[in-house]
């Protein structure tokens, strides 16, 4: 008999331990389904566009184009919706540079902005990346009073860089506005003294929302919206590809090697683990590379890839074959800009930090890393990028001689 009672006893709680659970996950998706639903004017949304960004290449890759249906949430205007251009009015054309630091492309972006129809953004997600990798719980404030959590950085970066190709600034996080780096764009003078500060302080969301205006009309009035970028990979560009009929990208590379000795200088190399970081470079670009394959049968013509030495060697010729693909009228004016800040005689570091883009000669700076550069650093990036080398033309260097020798050419 006692067994009996006890084995009711247990399955009794058994049922209501099981009913308590049952209980406490409706609970818990209610208030989930609440909260998703809410529409107060500071409320935290967490949105995954990871997996959106995952979903709608794979969607893609099985020939479908609901790209925008994968988004969890269909009211947040981070969704990725098809951008159509309104045909009877003037709409400048997006442009996007994608790289690695210290690749040059402060240089590739300052030549585009010579056309003073471009407006540049220069690294705009810069302070978002420093802000992510310190806290991935980061909020970000936006215009309308929002303050959100995004699970990954490209979630937040990719989206952000859409808005601002297509002139979308009012739904851009509000660190975007107090960029020090906006400082770097000639378009942008005007809206950076209105926010009230430099490298330092904090301009108030009150601040930047009254100044922001005037800067949205300029953006609207360019023939030309360039983004220069280095936090981005190659894959998570196709669904702008895909959303933005007339965007166009340039990816610009650099002879790994160089770019290795121009992060060591920097102190963008670490001491202990330097091996490992340069063989994750090269697996990066080396995925990248693949990846713009693809894009290329995808979307013909809409994608550029830039030899950084090719640009430095001669700029002029350079830019104008790269003017002429993205559509660029280049005038005298242009040449006279571009010839001012690669071969005029300034000094280049000492002038400007290490993000200058004024060298007393390009042809000199693209190749002076072969005079400071290692033979051992040398042949650990010939090593960990032997497979990128194969795929892109670059050679080894075999010995200290024909590492010095600048007229042993380094590319097929």
């Amino acid at each position: 008999m006692k067994m009996r009672y006890h084995r009711k006893v247990f399955f009794v709680c058994m049922c209501a331990t099981i009913c308590s659970i049952y209980i406490r996950i409706l609970v818990l998706f209610t208030s989930v389904g609440t909260r998703n639903d809410a529409n107060g004017d500071h409320r935290t949304d967490i949105l995954d566009l990871s997996d959106t960004i995952q979903q709608a290449y794979l969607a893609n890759q099985s020939g479908s184009t609901s790209i925008a249906s994968t988004v969890n949430d269909s009211r947040d205007p981070y969704r990725f919706e098809r951008y159509e251009p309104d045909t009877g009015s003037h709409v400048p054309v997006p442009i996007v540079i994608t790289t690695y630091m210290r690749s040059g492309s402060s240089f590739l972006g300052e030549i585009l902005q010579a056309n003073p129809d471009t407006f540049y953004w220069f690294e705009p997600v810069h302070e978002m990346w420093g802000l992510h990798k310190a806290n991935i719980n980061h909020q970000y404030d936006f215009k309308d009073g929002t303050k959100r959590i995004f699970p990954s950085f490209l979630d937040i970066a990719v989206p952000t860089i859409k808005n601002l190709s297509t002139c979308d600034l009012d739904n851009v996080p509000m660190n975007v506005l107090r960029e020090q780096f906006l400082e770097k764009s000639k378009q942008m003078r005007e809206f950076v003294q209105c926010r009230g500060y430099k490298k330092k302080g904090h301009a108030s969301n009150t601040r930047l929302i009254q100044c922001l205006p005037n800067l949205k009309t300029k953006c609207a009035n360019s023939k030309y919206i360039v983004v220069k970028t280095i936090r981005i990979n190659m894959k998570s560009l196709e669904i702008m590809l895909e959303n933005i009929p007339t965007l166009k990208v340039i990816h610009l590379m650099r002879d790994p090697r160089g770019t290795s000795r121009s992060q060591q200088a920097v102190g963008q190399l670490s001491k202990q683990n330097y091996r490992q970081e340069i063989a994750d470079f090269c697996k990066l670009v080396y995925e990248d590379v693949l990846q713009k394959e693809l894009l290329e049968k995808k979307y013909p013509d809409r994608i550029r890839t830039v030899f950084y030495e090719d640009v430095a060697r001669n700029p002029i010729t350079y830019a104008k074959s790269l003017y002429a693909y993205l559509g660029m009228q280049f005038t005298a004016n242009i040449e006279k800009t571009i010839h001012g800040f690669t071969l005029a005689g300034r000094s280049g570091s000492k002038t400007c930090g290490i993000l200058c883009t004024q060298m007393a000669n390009s042809t000199e700076e693209a190749s002076n890393w072969r005079n400071q550069i290692s033979m051992t650093l040398v042949k650990i990036v010939d090593t960990a990028c032997f497979d990128l080398y194969n795929k892109i033309g670059y050679k080894s260097i075999p010995n200290v001689t024909l590492l010095r020798d600048r007229s042993f050419e380094l590319r097929y």
